[in-house]
């Protein structure tokens, strides 16, 4: 009976610490994947960061009151006045495995991603059919963000 009961407490502890994955906390973006509607995938990042290298040390904070802080520490004054202007108005909510992020001024629709954890690896992919409202210039099927974790 009494091994009955552990093993219940440890499927419960299990559980909790499953549900407990959350984008709060702090992350620097690893990779930026476009998927172009053909199903080519090219990855930004690399040339984010040789176009503004300062973009290799930014820090995404997810509040975990649903704000969102951008610490861009060593990088031009242009990008840290738009950093702090997106903070302002910028806002996420977790439902299930769906990171919602919205603005509080709706100048956006609110974009809607799968998120999926490895490690201390975190991916968003965003999906532009389940996110008909959002502006497609270059008609991208999806784009895939990663972020890790930082300590």
């Amino acid at each position: 009976m009494r091994l009955s009961n552990l093993f219940v407490l440890m499927l419960c502890f299990a559980a909790a610490s499953c549900s407990a994955e959350s984008p709060a906390g702090s992350w620097k973006r690893i990779n930026s994947i476009v998927v172009d509607s053909n199903g080519t995938k090219s990855d930004q990042q690399p040339s984010l960061v040789k176009a503004v290298p300062c973009a290799a040390n930014i820090v995404y904070e997810f509040q975990s009151s649903g704000g969102m802080r951008t610490h861009a520490d060593g990088c031009p004054d242009y990008i840290k006045k738009a950093s702090k202007k997106s903070d302002a108005v910028g806002n996420w909510k977790l439902k299930g495995n769906k990171v919602i992020v919205g603005t509080t001024d709706n100048a956006l629709p609110p974009a809607i991603y799968s998120v999926s954890y490895e490690g201390n690896k975190m991916t968003w992919a965003f999906s532009y059919a389940e996110n008909p409202n959002t502006p497609n210039p270059f008609k991208a099927k999806s784009t895939i963000i990663v972020y890790q974790r930082v300590k």
